[in-house]
This record gives structure tokens, sequence and C-alpha cells, in this order.
């Protein structure tokens, strides 16, 4: 299964170091800060819904991410 998460970071927060640390995240392929409503995008691949749930919970538990948005791929 293929997801994109958008991710929105907190103002305080640096977006360098968010993006670092979401591109540790298991079952991300790539990720890229992005203009306009986000500020960066993820490319997540999983085996299973629940996998890409869990990529997305620990995306959302990184100091600095405000909210994210996940599209999955149909």
């Amino acid at each position: 299964m293929k997801a994109l998460a958008l991710v929105r970071i907190a103002g305080p927060a640096a977006p360098q170091k968010v993006m670092r640390e979401i591109q540790k995240v298991k079952g991300v392929e790539t990720a890229f800060p992005v203009f306009g409503r986000f500020d960066a995008v993820a490319v997540l691949s999983a085996e299973s819904l629940e996998k890409l749930k869990e990529s997305v919970l620990k995306i959302r538990a990184i100091e600095g991410v405000r909210k994210t948005e996940t599209l999955v791929q149909v």
C-alpha cells in the first residue's frame, strides 16, 4: 500500500529537524518540504493499512508536528 502524509509543522519548530525525524520513520520512502496549507509531504509504503497507521502515528508523535492528513492510494 502507498499513501501520502501531508504534514503541518508547528511555528517554533525547526522544519529541517522535523523533516529529518520524519525520514527516520519506518515506512517513509521519502519526505520533502512544500509550500501551501501543509509544510511537508511524506511518501509512505507499507504491507497493510495497519502498518500505514503505525507510521502515521509515529509521524504525529514527532515534536513539532502539529497536524497530518493522510491520503491512501486506491
